[in-house]
């Protein structure tokens, strides 16, 4: 059984549904995710108002969210020679695209994280149960300080480095 052919739009909709609940399960925004998903797969630029009408999704929501489409530099605005309307377009590297949603997940959960176990391990008490909870969270450290050095070397653009130092690093088996 074979399945059934899609039209270009019919699986644009369903990529737009998709990258917008991806969204909402990454902590982004569901119309921030379907704006950002509808520019990147249609490959082409979009009006506010288009957006709206594809979307069906009020002004305001699709302001806020290019504008922090924007904020993130998943997405530029620009204007047509002789036009007023502003039009905008996503980029369409996608490694820079996982990139860019990694920095900015990284920023706002991982880094307050290791902060909080970096200033724990510095504050506990030193006795034998403030020794053990130390020791557990020291561990937790290391491990976060080298995802954090893996981040960096991938958002550098240095995949097989990052590859290489989670391996050496993290892999239970060879490290």
């Amino acid at each position: 059984m074979t399945e059934k052919s899609l039209s270009v739009r019919e699986a644009e909709d369903r990529f737009v549904l998709h990258w917008g609940e991806m969204a909402q399960a990454w902590g982004i925004n569901k119309t921030m995710g379907q704006i950002h998903g509808l520019l990147f797969v249609t490959g082409r630029e979009w009006s506010a108002d288009e957006i709206m009408e594809r979307l069906q999704v009020s002004r305001g929501n699709v302001s806020v969210s290019l504008r922090s489409l924007i904020d993130w530099g998943l997405v530029r605005r620009f204007h047509k020679p002789g036009e007023r309307r502003e039009y905008f377009v996503s980029i369409t590297d996608i490694n820079k695209i996982f990139q860019i949603i990694l920095a900015e997940r990284k920023r706002r959960e991982f880094d307050p994280t290791l902060r909080e176990v970096e200033s724990l391990v510095r504050q506990v008490s030193h006795d034998s149960e403030g020794d053990a909870f130390r020791d557990r969270l020291a561990d937790l450290l290391q491990l976060l300080r080298t995802l954090d050095l893996a981040f960096v070397s991938f958002v550098g653009g240095d995949l097989e480095s990052a590859a290489n130092l989670l391996k050496e690093e993290i892999d239970p088996v060879h490290g």
